[in-house]
C-alpha cells in the first residue's frame, strides 16, 4: 500500500496498470474541482498531490472516473480496498483534516508509550478555557 499525504509525482501509466494497482481517493471531487478548466498535466501545474495525478490519469483516458474509489465507499462497505494480497492500493490524501487528527493522536499515544515529547500546558483549568 502506498499512502501519500504529501506530494508524490506518480507516472499515470503506472496508475492505469490495472489489475496491479487500485487507486484510492480521500475525496476525488476535491482534485477534479482543483483541476477543472487547468493546463495538464495538473500534478505539475496545480498541485503536486496525488490526487491530482489520479485526475491527470482521468483527463488523460488511462483511467476511467469509477476506477478511482473513495476511501468512503470502501469505510461502508459499498467497495472493496485491496480485492488480492499482490495487488497495490495507492491512497491520495489531500484535504481530510480529520486524517490529520487522527495521525497526531497516534503520534501523541506512540510519544507517550515511548516517554518522548515535551508537556505543554495550555492551560490551568476547563474554565481559564472560555
Amino acid at each position: 500500500m502506498i499512502i501519500s499525504a504529501s506530494a508524490l509525482l506518480v507516472d499515470s501509466d503506472f496508475i492505469s496498470n490495472k489489475p496491479a494497482v487500485r487507486a484510492v481517493a480521500d475525496n476525488y471531487k476535491m482534485y477534479s474541482g482543483w483541476g477543472s478548466g487547468r493546463e495538464l498535466p495538473t500534478q505539475k501545474t496545480v498541485s503536486t498531490l496525488l490526487g491530482m495525478a489520479f485526475y491527470d490519469a482521468v483527463c488523460e483516458n488511462k483511467i476511467l472516473r469509477e476506477d478511482i474509489i473513495d476511501l468512503g465507499a470502501i469505510i461502508c462497505g459499498e467497495e472493496v480496498g485491496r480485492e488480492n494480497e499482490d495487488q497495490i492500493l495507492i491512497y491520495a490524501v489531500g484535504g481530510m483534516p480529520i486524517e490529520d487528527v487522527a495521525w497526531g493522536y497516534e503520534c501523541y499515544q506512540k510519544a507517550i508509550e515511548n516517554n518522548i515529547g515535551t508537556k505543554l500546558n495550555l492551560w490551568d483549568s476547563l474554565n481559564s478555557m472560555r
